[in-house]
């Protein structure tokens, strides 16, 4: 009876001890909180982005193993406290998508769209097919929230995208004080990229190019035509002159040779011309 009693007060003990327990996400939740809440109060400014840098990397594990919007929010408040603005705004929007419209939310919602928005320009990406990354000024933005509004800083800031079918693009956004506050739409073309040993087609041709046989120019039919011509001319004339009645000559006299000498050299250069002419 005695031994009955023990095994069964230790079965409880195991069983408080393991009903007590909080569930892994929310433990590791709070941890996370709690180094936001260290970077927060840091008293110097390169500790702080540090602490808040290890914060944000714990939020988003937490939020990569179960998704939720309070492990987005944190990853959000994080990159705000590295003054990392886009990604800040983009795990804004990841915080939107999970969200549970709780009061805890609710509250945090409506302090984080006037921290994250407000005195900033915000662009959407505009893409010309489907995008598979986004980086801005050098840092990731999350996939899921690519097609979002990201908030950008006034100045410029660098834009490299890459396309699900390889294709790449870089540009730059140059947000004015008349953008802050507004929503704006920024194109993304991608470039095609070229396979091992393709020439682009819009490169500069180096060397010459292959000439393409259009038909006669217009310097070979006038060629032609005055070969002709002049050809014709010199057999009427050389007719007359060897057949014709006042000038009874004959090929085998030396103006008949002089006249078919000429007519075939005539005609040989004239070809000539023609044939080597572009």
């Amino acid at each position: 009876m005695r031994a009955s009693a023990i095994a069964l007060g230790a079965l409880w003990v195991v069983f408080s001890s393991v009903a007590s327990a909080d569930p892994p996400s929310a433990s590791e939740l709070d941890k996370a909180d709690l180094e936001l809440r260290a970077a927060e109060t840091s008293p110097s400014p390169g500790e702080k982005k540090a602490k808040a840098a290890i914060a944000a990397k714990h939020f988003e594990s937490i939020y990569e193993e179960a998704a939720s919007w309070r492990a987005a929010a944190g990853a959000s408040d994080a990159h705000l406290l590295e003054d990392e603005i886009a990604v800040a705004s983009a795990w804004y929007w990841l915080a939107t998508a999970a969200a549970d419209y709780s009061d805890a939310y609710m509250a945090w919602q409506k302090v984080a769209v006037a921290k994250v928005f407000e005195q900033r320009a915000a662009f959407s990406f505009d893409y010309d097919r489907k995008a598979a990354s986004l980086r801005i000024d050098g840092r990731a933005i999350p996939p899921r929230a690519m097609d979002r509004p990201i908030a950008l800083e006034l100045g410029q800031h660098a834009i490299v995208a890459s396309a699900a079918d390889g294709g790449t693009f870089q540009g730059t956004v140059q947000v004015t004080e008349p953008q802050l506050g507004g929503r704006f739409f920024f194109p993304v073309a991608f470039e095609r990229v070229l396979k091992a040993g393709e020439v682009d087609p819009r490169d500069p041709v180096i060397g010459t190019r292959p000439k393409r046989d259009s038909g006669m120019s217009p310097l070979k039919i006038v060629t032609v035509v005055s070969t002709v011509a002049l050809a014709s001319a010199i057999a009427v004339g050389g007719g007359y002159l060897l057949f014709g009645r006042d000038n009874p000559h004959g090929l085998d006299t030396p103006e008949g040779a002089a006249i078919v000498i000429t007519e075939l050299a005539v005609i040989g250069i004239g070809t000539t011309i023609a044939l080597v002419s572009d």
